[in-house]
């Protein structure tokens, strides 16, 4: 889905620059001048519907990803005693929405993005957060959107152990 995306959108500037070239070989700078007017709203309006297909892919792609891995999560869940992976380190906050936020890792810089369901903020008052923060989620409820996580941001717990730290911060 991801790919379909960026096939479409990388398809749609080049017929969209192809376009814009011809009303310049025809009309000449004022033609494209008149086309990228932004009292031009058929053209805007026809430029969204065309870009439109492929950012809705690639928003879906990301959805999907997102929801297969909470799904790899609660199905871990099932299993109290076994260790799995999670993040835990200090960050900030890059930006956020109902469904995720976006973290950058305060160690190198990289950014991932975490269910807000399901990470837990290692601090006593979390609204409004600090600038920098702990917080612990599960690797299965987290992507990576720019660079890499390093080792010493993953660790390996219960799911006991989880959701006590869960209970002791959300009172969940």
């Amino acid at each position: 889905m991801k790919v379909f995306g960026y096939l479409w959108l990388t398809l749609a500037v080049i017929i969209i620059i192809i376009g814009t070239a011809g009303v310049w070989m025809k009309d000449g700078f004022s033609g494209v001048q008149q086309l990228l007017s932004p009292f031009n709203v058929a053209n805007w309006v026809l430029t969204v519907i065309v870009l439109a297909p492929g950012l809705g892919a690639i928003a879906l792609a990301n959805k999907f990803r997102l929801r297969s891995s909470a799904n790899k999560f609660d199905e871990h869940s099932k299993t109290t005693d076994s260790k799995i992976n999670y993040l835990e380190g200090e960050v900030n906050i890059v930006s956020y929405d109902n469904e995720v936020t976006q973290f950058r890792l305060i160690e190198n810089g990289a950014v991932v993005a975490v269910r807000n369901d399901i990470h837990i903020r290692l601090t006593d008052n979390p609204y409004p957060p600090p600038e920098k923060f702990t917080i612990v989620a599960p690797m299965t409820a987290t992507s990576v959107i720019e660079g890499e996580i390093p080792n010493s941001y993953i660790k390996h717990y219960t799911l006991e152990y989880y959701l006590s730290l869960r209970k002791q911060y959300h009172g969940e």
